[in-house]
């Protein structure tokens, strides 16, 4: 039984499928909140529960500060740890430094860490495999987030897609975002029993102060949307 790292977006959904096609269960998600960092990825208390909730998952929703973060995580992985979780997933593919910090945690805790993406990563020395799979599976993730920086702000609102990929290949940015670039939200996916349609939400400039630098993301605010299960009724509806 597993635990994933979870930030609702493209990247934890491809690790949560990659271990999941692995016959992994993975049975809890925790969501960390820092309230002093830009951390938008879509209304996380209730939306992110709904998620996950479609996903089979229980969920922990942490509000943390940066320099607590990893205190709290490890809170977590204890709590979990005792209720017989014996691993961590994380959506990380390249980063060396996340990657370990990732393995370094889950092993203090006395975990084994997942980073498929990262196999995956290695295994072809590109993320070509990572972008055909999302294509070919059909996961359905909205950008909810981006630096202020074009042409990265047109996709505000828009699915995830090849043209999004294409484009930041062209414009010499990572296309999965790696590096912060922008942020998803999946709505729907092959595992989700339900899916996330959004009726409405706004375009909006978020301005945050971290390490004596001011930094600016461009946010689209989900305001209202609806949930329904595969054969398309009815499960909540949230404004």
């Amino acid at each position: 039984m597993l635990v994933i790292s979870w930030s609702g977006g493209k990247d934890s959904y491809l690790a949560y499928h990659l271990m999941r096609e692995k016959g992994f269960e993975i049975s809890y998600s925790i969501h960390m909140i820092t309230e002093d960092v830009p951390n938008y990825h879509g209304p996380e208390d209730l939306l992110m529960a709904q998620q996950t909730q479609c996903l089979g998952m229980k969920s922990f929703i942490v509000k943390t500060t940066w320099s607590d973060y990893e205190k709290d995580f490890k809170k977590i992985l204890l709590i979990l740890k005792r209720r017989g979780v014996e691993g961590v997933v994380f959506g990380d593919i390249f980063l060396k430094d996340h990657i370990e910090w990732g393995r370094r945690v889950a092993s203090e805790i006395g975990l084994k860490a997942f980073h498929p993406l990262y196999e995956v990563y290695q295994e072809h020395g590109d993320e070509n495999k990572l972008i055909e799979l999302f294509l070919r599976i059909g996961v359905r993730a909205m950008v909810v987030r981006t630096i202020d920086k074009e042409p990265l702000t047109v996709f505000l609102g828009r699915y995830v897609d090849k043209d999004l990929f294409d484009i930041l290949s062209i414009n010499n940015m990572d296309p999965f975002g790696e590096y912060g670039e922008y942020h998803s939200i999946v709505l729907g996916a092959p595992y989700m029993k339900c899916k996330i349609d959004v009726l409405k939400g706004s375009v909006e400039k978020m301005t945050t102060y971290f390490n004596n630098k001011i930094i600016s993301h461009m946010i689209y605010r989900i305001e209202e949307y609806k949930i329904t299960d595969k054969h398309e009724k009815m499960l909540s509806k949230s404004f």
